[in-house]
């Protein structure tokens, strides 16, 4: 798909403004000058003008002349914007030769662009990632010795598809990728927390030397600042084509550093967080029996379960959370194994519930948990633990206390025999945060590989059952308020029916 129609395609009115601070240190970083200058995905020049504007420390309105790429007459509805960077004169000048004209760009000095994330729809190849197609097209749009800085998720820096390796592949091989700049998965709240970086390109073979600068660490309250922070820190490490061909062109600092296992300070602060969030909740519960008018009646009602158990989830979830510091920090110390999921791990489908198979005496499981009842039941457990695989509870994981039926927005999950303890399995697959690898956007979703191949720390059997000895009564209570949850599931569909 050309890249014009991939902007008119993909690319709707509802457009997020990247934050400031972003389109600031891809200036910083590209570095913007002279010449033309393309947001591919723009909504509007806001990102351009900003950009310029801060860089050469002028005011937008004498700095800048913008005409949409397109040659259309209006600029505020374009998807493809560019404009002239430089002094005032030599912008007009520019300009003047173009009067009356529509623009005939093809190539740009310069591209900056924060592309959409997810799939294309389905076409003759099959659905395909848009970050991959925008990055594949922009090559054309980029002028001999030009550049281009894209804001690209995690999972392309690093993926091992056959298409993503060949996509970096053809990046390092053909042109220089000069710089890899990785960002705080806060980086673009309140609109997502995803993992992204920032990838620059030059079209010119260069010194095949590429430069990777973490920022991971930097702290929400500091994000106004990563301009001036990559100014300061400097790249953790510099490659050339030659290794980086020989990790398949991986543009991810884990893959040659290896992964800081134990930040004690943000485990700290975490726990601290979590406690007291934990002690607030756990203050006053609500009652099942507390009407929307806060009025206690004699029976439960809708509302009380609802808020109910929203509280109890929050608890598992700060509960979960301070094991999962403890798991982390015990991990570091003593240096556990890191294993791959396919080693350990049994992943199953679940199945779809057909009209006639519904209301019966067993629960169905779906991702966000009980929801409706069954005539059969596919669990051949009577516990399981569970995976949500699409919709918004994708990637969350919980444990099924009753044999029912799985529906198929759910994986089910076991342990290989003498490879895991069933609670230790659960808190290191919670501890996994699936949501974070979660693709689609309309219908998120994740896939058995994504549970598979990863890795997880996973000491010996004698070490797990330690651990779950060592932390005994947050289990125990685990287990007490899990099943309670599932049982006001059940009475809230019983309600509902």
């Amino acid at each position: 798909m050309a890249l014009r129609e991939l902007t008119k395609e993909y690319l709707t009115k509802a457009v997020y403004q990247t934050p400031l601070e972003i389109v600031r240190l891809m200036a910083e970083a590209l570095p913007l000058g002279e010449g033309t200058v393309l947001d591919i995905c723009g909504g509007s020049e806001e990102f351009l003008l900003r950009a310029a504007a801060m860089k050469q420390k002028k005011s937008e309105e004498e700095l800048l002349v913008f005409e949409n790429w397109t040659g259309a007459e209006d600029t505020s509805d374009g998807r493809e914007n560019f404009l002239v960077c430089g002094p005032t004169e030599k912008a007009a000048e520019y300009f003047k030769k173009k009067k009356g004209k529509k623009a005939k760009e093809k190539t740009f000095d310069a591209v900056l662009m924060n592309t959409p994330f997810g799939y294309t729809r389905e076409g003759n190849k099959g659905r395909v990632r848009l970050e991959s197609q925008f990055l594949t097209q922009v090559t054309d749009c980029v002028a001999e010795n030009g550049r281009c800085a894209a804001v690209v998720p995690g999972g392309l820096l690093n993926r091992t598809a056959a298409e993503d390796v060949e996509l970096r592949k053809r990046f390092v091989e053909e042109f220089h990728v000069e710089q890899v700049i990785l960002l705080p998965i806060s980086a673009f709240l309140p609109y997502a927390e995803v993992r992204t970086g920032i990838f620059i390109f030059a079209k010119e073979k260069g010194d095949g030397m590429t430069r990777f600068y973490d920022l991971r660490k930097v702290e929400p309250e500091k994000l106004k600042s990563l301009p001036e922070i990559y100014r300061k820190s400097g790249p953790v490490c510099t490659l050339n084509r030659t290794i980086l061909s020989q990790h398949q062109y991986i543009l991810s600092t884990e893959e040659y550093l290896g992964e800081e296992k134990v930040d004690e300070r943000a485990l700290l602060s975490r726990e601290r967080v979590l406690r007291r969030r934990l002690a607030q909740l756990s203050e006053k519960i609500p009652s099942v029996y507390e009407n929307e008018l806060g009025q206690i009646g004699m029976f439960p009602c809708q509302k009380g379960i609802q808020t109910r158990k929203a509280v109890i989830k929050e608890i598992l979830d700060c509960e979960y959370g301070l094991l999962e510091c403890s798991l982390l920090r015990d991990a570091g110390k003593e240096k556990w194994p890191e294993k791959e999921g396919k080693t350990f791990l049994k992943i199953w489908s679940g199945q779809r519930l057909d009209e006639e198979e519904k209301d019966g005496p067993y629960r169905v499981y779906g991702a966000a948990g009980v929801q409706g009842s069954a005539r059969t039941a596919t669990m051949k457990e009577e516990q399981a633990i569970l995976i949500g695989r699409v919709g918004s509870y994708c990637g969350a994981v919980y444990k099924a206390w009753t044999k029912g039926f799985v529906s198929d927005n759910v994986m089910l999950a076991g342990a290989v025999e003498n490879e895991a303890e069933e609670d230790f399995l659960l808190l290191v697959l919670r501890a996994a945060h699936f949501n974070a690898e979660k693709r689609g956007s309309v219908q998120p979703y994740i896939t058995k590989d994504i549970v598979l191949k990863r890795k997880y720390y996973l000491p010996e059997l004698v070490r797990q059952q330690k651990f779950l000895s060592e932390n005994q009564e947050m289990f125990e209570k685990i287990r007490e308020q899990e099943k309670e949850v599932e049982e006001l599931s059940v009475e809230s569909d019983r309600l509902r029916s």
